[in-house]
């Protein structure tokens, strides 16, 4: 009798378990294909990404404070990231609330660069447009790319300074604070730096060189723990709305880890390249302009730092491009950044996507971890800028892949606006 019991006991509990996990399988299968996008927590609308953790999906690649006591540009992380933080907000609040657009001539816009002023620059040109959206500010119809914004006090308001793509200035009335400015600039920020004005004739005339031997450590690019182990994480699948039990796996002939659920596909190199092919919805609440390019960047530069921190990678990922294909698809490519230091490839993109119709129909990224290596010291900006041949151009601090891929070392480039 006590047999019977126990082998009936057993086989209710066996019917338990399959009915639990039939009913996971059916709800984690009707969870993958009905949401499309997902990722582990999301704004409140169905199928929506969280948008709270990329304000904007740009960083900037040069960040200044005109002081007082002189002008001061971070090099090294710690500042630059202690500054950056004390800016974001009140540059964020100055954007969203600039008004219309006027021209301004060259000689007014060079006398405003004084203190109290902040300067952002950007790796490559942003749609001003998407920019002012990201900031809280209203859909405009501008067309303009910006390369630079400075913000000045004038009188007791603050003023937005714009330079175009091909070196055009701009101005704008904003609501920003101008004790949040005084406050930002009386920081106690070290002078280090110097304006070119009018004595370095091959620079624009409102370049801010460093002054000083600047010191810069290599980064090494190196593979993350998942592409060791030949293993992608579930929780990646689940980021692109896939169903990792569901999911088949295989070795395609070009040596490939291939993932493969319904439309969706990824493909893993031997290095950790993640290649995403699809039609996973982004549940964009705009079908066109301004608003639906910026809401889709967003949701596409969260996806990517999840990506990023579910694989260990390091950086930050930052928009470079964004353009329209001959088909209507909406084309992105993303930059990495440590510290406001760019890392330039030799060949290949950092991340890039696709998307057509509301969908993400293509993704490519290639996380890596971040490794220090030794400091590299570089000479005076002021003084490299001497040695540069005529033609209006920029100088930026980038590090470079070398020859020996993976590692990146700093450099003082001279950047062209052709």
């Amino acid at each position: 009798m006590t047999e019977r019991m126990k082998n009936a006991l057993l086989a209710v509990l066996l019917a338990l378990m399959l009915l639990l996990t039939g009913a996971t399988m059916f709800w984690s299968m009707r969870t993958s294909r009905s949401a499309g996008l997902r990722s582990a927590e999301t704004d409140g609308e169905a199928g929506g990404l969280r948008l709270s953790a990329v304000q904007t999906a740009v960083y900037p690649e040069q960040l200044t404070v005109f002081c007082q006591n002189g002008i001061f540009r971070p090099v090294e992380k710690i500042d630059y990231d202690l500054l950056y933080q004390q800016i974001e907000p009140f540059y964020l609040e100055a954007l969203g609330s600039a008004g219309k657009l006027t021209a301004l001539e060259e000689r007014p816009y060079l006398r405003r660069m004084k203190p109290p002023a902040v300067l952002v620059q950007f790796h490559a040109p942003q749609p001003l447009a998407l920019l002012r959206i990201w900031s809280g500010g209203a859909e405009t119809g501008e067309a303009l790319l910006i390369r630079q914004v400075i913000l000045v006090k004038e009188e007791e308001s603050v003023i937005a300074l714009f330079t175009d793509e091909a070196g055009g200035r701009w101005q704008s009335e904003t609501a920003a604070s101008v004790e949040e400015l005084e406050t930002i600039c009386g920081g106690g920020w070290e002078s280090n730096a110097v304006l070119t004005g009018a004595d370095y004739p091959s620079l624009a005339a409102d370049e801010v060189l460093i002054d000083s031997v600047i010191s810069v450590r290599t980064i090494y690019a190196e593979m993350t723990e998942f592409a060791r182990k030949r293993e992608l994480p579930q929780s990646v699948l689940t980021a692109f709305g896939m169903n990792a039990y569901l999911s088949k796996v295989y070795p395609d002939a070009g040596g490939n880890l291939v993932y493969v659920e319904g439309r969706s596909t990824v493909r893993v190199s031997d290095e950790g390249d993640l290649h995403y092919t699809g039609e996973a919805d982004l549940d964009l609440s705009a079908g066109y302009g301004p608003g639906m390019e910026a809401e889709a960047c967003r949701k596409i530069a969260y996806l990517l730092e999840e990506l990023w921190s579910l694989t260990g990678a390091g950086g930050n990922l930052s928009l470079e491009e964004l353009r329209r294909e001959a088909d209507g698809a909406l084309a992105l490519r993303f930059g990495l950044a440590e510290g406001g230091l760019f890392l330039e490839r030799r060949d290949g993109l950092w991340a890039a996507a696709v998307v057509r119709d509301g969908m993400l129909t293509e993704l490519m990224a290639s996380p890596r971890m971040l490794e220090y290596g030794d400091s590299s010291l570089l000479m005076p900006m002021r003084l490299a800028a001497g040695a540069l041949p005529e033609g209006r151009a920029r100088l930026c601090i980038r590090l470079l892949e070398q020859e020996n891929a993976g590692a990146f070392e700093p450099v003082i480039c001279r950047v062209t606006e052709d």
